[in-house]
């Protein structure tokens, strides 16, 4: 007996209503390490999948507010440049660097849409003071992938 033939039946052991049921339960497919690893991994990716639909709106809200930032603070600044000198050269000075995180965010972004497995918006984002919209979070949108995952699990449980 190996190790990890021990390993899976301690595992199975730690139920209650599998111990100590009438028949084996041994031969089951849900009892199978290969088949559980399988299931596993298969969720794993459903997550995974999940995790990527929700960075491509991500991205894009990153784009957006940078833009928007970018829009309001040189506004403020054309503002104040007239009405307070002095804390309009302090407002630049700190924008300037800001500004300079933010041209490495969206050039690492640019980067990324470059590459043949992203599958977000391939076109960047722009925006006014007035333009809130074309934003919107699609993560709520019904996936097939449950219902595959509820058939594989059902198949592996009969």
């Amino acid at each position: 007996m190996s190790w990890s033939q021990i390993v899976d039946y301690v595992y199975l052991g730690e139920f209650d209503v599998l111990r100590l049921g009438i028949s084996d339960r041994s031969h089951e497919k849900w009892t199978k390490q290969v088949h559980r690893e399988a299931a596993i991994k298969f969720f794993k990716l459903c997550r995974a999948r999940e995790e990527i639909r929700r960075l491509n709106v991500e991205v894009r809200r990153l784009e957006f507010s940078m833009q928007t930032e970018s829009n309001k603070v040189m506004v403020m600044l054309r503002t104040l440049a007239t009405e307070d000198p002095p804390l309009a050269s302090e407002l630049q000075r700190q924008w300037k660097y800001r500004s300079s995180v933010n041209d490495v965010h969206r050039n690492r972004l640019a980067e990324l849409r470059t590459m043949s497995y992203f599958t977000g918006a391939r076109v960047t984002m722009s925006c006014t003071l007035d333009n809130t919209e074309g934003l919107h979070d699609d993560t709520t949108e019904e996936d097939t992938h449950i219902e595959v995952a509820t058939d594989f699990i059902a198949e592996i449980m009969d």
